[in-house]
């Protein structure tokens, strides 16, 4: 597993939420745009820490109960009350929405796979000057 520092739960924040609402790779949340992150971008990041001190504790727990640990581990008086809610789009019946724990279901499997080998995404961007992750790269495998 990379080395996790904020840098690194930002790319993993950023990479679910780039998934949940199908961003292109030049598009979404970006780390050359600082303006590109969702305006909840601390509950994404939340989640994230959560999801990844869940990996790191417990790395053969399946994806649904990494995603029931992590979520008893989210603070609400933190983060919010409503941090897990989630719009999706605008319908003709009205706004639609979803819940983190829900749309990060079906990127489970990236977010292990970006802990594993961040350079096959393109939120390994987040890393780039990152002196952790650089000291990491740069050592024997």
């Amino acid at each position: 597993m990379i080395p996790i520092t904020e840098n690194t739960v930002t790319a993993v924040a950023a990479l679910i939420y780039n998934d949940v609402y199908e961003q292109d790779p030049d598009s979404g949340w970006m780390a050359n745009d600082e303006n590109s992150g969702p305006a909840n971008d601390d509950e994404w990041r939340a989640w994230a820490r959560a999801i990844i001190t869940v990996l790191q504790e417990q790395p053969e727990a399946t994806d649904e109960q990494v995603i029931e640990l992590a979520s008893k581990r989210i603070d609400p008086k933190i983060v919010g009350y409503g941090w897990n809610i989630i719009w999706m789009q605008q319908t003709e019946t009205g706004d639609e929405y979803s819940t983190m724990t829900e749309e990060t279901k079906t990127a489970m499997y990236m977010v292990r796979d970006f802990l594993e080998r961040p350079y096959m995404y393109v939120e390994e961007s987040f890393l780039e000057n990152d002196p952790a992750y650089i000291t990491y790269l740069k050592e024997p495998a």
